[in-house]
């Protein structure tokens, strides 16, 4: 599995990380991965992954089938606890607050969450009412 991304820090500062990007404003590390391990069955997909990505940045991921691309995905996103290690956002662990991460998260898989006899709009009012 690949992925892009800045460069490597040490993870769990108190305080988000700020540097300066290529294009001369500071950018802020959002969300960092720190020693993530993910296993299924009896096969370990990853261990030790860490990764940093700034405000402005997007992390390109890609791999053969069976890599851990969607795993890794489900960890970032809160949707699966990693064995090992942790995701931060803004300098916190998610699972310390969900809600605070879920508010700002914008999450869309290979699999459609709407429903095709619903309108837009019932589509969005459905998923509105979830939060």
């Amino acid at each position: 599995m690949e992925f892009a991304t800045a460069k490597k820090r040490s993870c769990g500062r108190l305080a988000p990380f700020f540097k300066t990007s290529f294009l001369g404003w500071s950018s802020q590390v959002v969300l960092e991965a720190c020693g993530l391990t993910c296993s299924k069955r009896d096969r370990t997909l990853f261990e030790g992954l860490s990764l940093v990505v700034n405000t402005g940045e997007l992390l390109y991921l890609r791999g053969p089938n069976g890599a851990g691309k969607t795993s890794l995905l489900r960890i970032l996103t809160g949707l699966s606890a990693p064995e090992s290690g942790a995701v931060l956002y803004n300098g916190v662990n998610i699972s310390e607050d969900k809600t605070g991460y879920y508010r700002d998260l914008f999450y869309l898989g290979h699999k459609s969450g709407t429903n095709g006899s619903l309108s837009a709009l019932d589509n969005l009012s459905f998923w509105l009412a979830q939060h």
